[in-house]
């Protein structure tokens, strides 16, 4: 098909004087990129036609098929086309890494610059592009992974929190009424650790979502690139290359996420009743559920620990594969343990340790 130039006129926005993209149009009849119109919306504060001013009564405009359907096929008409000579474009620059004619080849623009056929530089570009696309690929999808762990940890910090404080409300039963004070502070850090807990690990979860939603496009785009023809393949090969080739961060799960359990309920009683300690038990070794490996089930106060049939648990950082830590800070001395079904054993102890079951 010839086209004249007032066709092509016909089929360019006026508001960026290009072929149209994803064209709408007005009630005036008057059609415009979609985009266009909601930048030139944006920057006058109303929803006047940029032509004949007329207002326009829908937000949305509706799409312009017709219109659409012919700005499509104009452009892959001459897409293999030089837009400065209109010549076939069967060159490509490796100095610009851009499209080239057999006239832009002799002009000043590209004077003593290397030259490949189209076909033998969309060749090597593709393999140059793959390879690129490979890390970028697999971070991406370390990205996902990290953050799927991380919505798991989110959704055991809430179970953790609910179990701790079903636990600190059972020891506080046994207290008298006057210690009710001494209850509601210790649910208060609770809840209150809780909330940090849960922001922290959102926020994580934000950004590995902000990096995913960064990089998906990237990836995306470039896929269909090197599933395009050559042409469009290498026109558009230096701007994604540039963006393709940008170093990305490595996805980490967080440290230090799950909910500090020993904190709140590790010697819980003693603390709150150092007074009487007659009437309460002390235990110098607290043991770390965060640490503690699948097939460990630990006692409600965190004191003793047998093993059990494996359990699913969040694979964070901290987390043994066969052992349990027992509290940061601990006196040197003896204490008892119970490992297994109902055995005592007796360690000396110093003041950090790791039991290996």
């Amino acid at each position: 098909m010839a086209y004249t130039s007032s066709l092509v006129d016909d089929l360019s926005c006026s508001v960026c004087c290009d072929i149209f993209k994803d064209p709408v149009i007005l009630s005036c009849s008057h059609s415009f990129c979609k985009g266009c119109l909601q930048t030139w919306w944006t920057q006058n504060q109303r929803q006047n036609c940029p032509l004949c001013k007329r207002r326009s009564s829908r937000t949305e405009p509706p799409r312009n098929i017709a219109m659409k359907n012919l700005s499509e096929a104009f452009q892959r008409e001459n897409a293999d086309l030089c837009a400065l000579h209109g010549e076939k474009l069967k060159l490509f620059c490796l100095d610009d890494w851009e499209t080239a004619c057999l006239i832009c080849r002799h002009s000043e623009k590209h004077a003593n610059h290397r030259f490949l056929p189209v076909e033998e530089a969309a060749l090597s570009r593709r393999k140059e592009m793959k390879k690129l696309l490979k890390p970028q690929k697999e971070k991406l999808n370390n990205f996902v992974e990290t953050k799927r762990k991380c919505e798991v940890i989110a959704v055991h910090i809430r179970i953790q929190a609910a179990i701790t404080e079903r636990q600190i409300q059972k020891e506080f039963e046994k207290l008298h009424q006057f210690l009710k004070d001494e209850e509601k502070s210790r649910i208060t850090a609770l809840r209150g650790e809780n909330k940090l807990k849960g922001k922290k690990i959102k926020k994580e979860i934000e950004v590995l979502s902000k990096q995913i939603k960064t990089m998906s496009p990237t990836v995306t785009e470039t896929e269909r690139q090197l599933g395009a023809g050559n042409i469009p393949f290498l026109k558009k090969y230096k701007a994604t290359r540039e963006e393709i080739a940008q170093p990305r961060p490595s996805p980490s799960l967080p440290e230090g996420a799950l909910f500090d359990v020993d904190k709140h309920l590790g010697n819980l009683a003693y603390a709150v009743w150092k007074n009487l300690e007659e009437n309460v038990s002390y235990s110098p070794v607290i043991l770390d559920p965060n640490t503690a490996g699948p097939d460990l089930h630990l006692s409600e106060d965190l004191t003793s620990v047998r093993r059990g049939a494996r359990r699913w648990l969040p694979e964070n950082p901290e987390r043994l594969k066969y052992g349990v830590l027992g509290s940061e800070s601990l006196d040197s001395g003896t204490c008892e343990v119970e490992v297994g079904d109902s055995t005592q054993h007796k360690f000396s102890l110093p003041k950090e340790c790791c039991f290996l079951l």
